[in-house]
């Protein structure tokens, strides 16, 4: 299992962490575990109260990651991962 140092940036935050990930983890893994970080305080709700969603892109080709793994969608030590909010009109 390959470790791969990536920089994470939660762009409606404008914050970036540098991370380091197992190339086996899922992009939806990758999610999970930074909304379960108390240091990044990522939204689980809206003010309405229903699910923030979120996605993981990478930089370099655009394409999200979610149940691929960081090995399958191509992802090289040092890229950037994109984690944008999704919002769901009502």
């Amino acid at each position: 299992m390959a470790q791969l140092k990536l920089r994470v940036r939660i762009v409606h935050l404008g914050q970036e962490i540098n991370l380091t990930l197992a190339s086996e983890a899922q992009g939806n893994q990758i999610i999970k575990a930074l909304l379960n970080n108390p240091k990044l305080k990522l939204a689980k709700l809206d003010a309405e109260g229903t699910p923030v969603e979120y996605r993981l892109t990478s930089k370099k080709t655009g394409k999200i990651i979610d149940k691929k793994t960081l090995e399958e969608s191509n992802i090289q030590e040092g890229d950037l991962l994109l984690v944008h909010q999704e919002i769901i009109a009502g």
